[in-house]
């Protein structure tokens, strides 16, 4: 089974720093929080995500 990425909106601070990065997976919901865009992540590279990962201000994104 592959892995899932996934967003703790608790403790998002909405920096926007993964969309910068990858646009096509993340983005800002109307609260200003990031998700992951349903479905898009499967064709990013699994370094591309673990760059968001360690470059989220918050710490809230991982492998589910």
């Amino acid at each position: 089974m592959a892995k899932e990425i996934v967003v703790d909106n608790d403790d998002c601070i909405g920096c926007g720093n993964c969309t910068e990065l990858l646009p096509e997976v993340f983005e800002l919901n109307d609260d200003s929080v990031s998700q992951v865009i349903p479905g898009s992540w499967e064709s990013a590279s699994k370094e591309d995500i673990e760059q968001a990962m360690e470059e989220c201000s918050g710490q809230c994104i991982d492998w589910k």
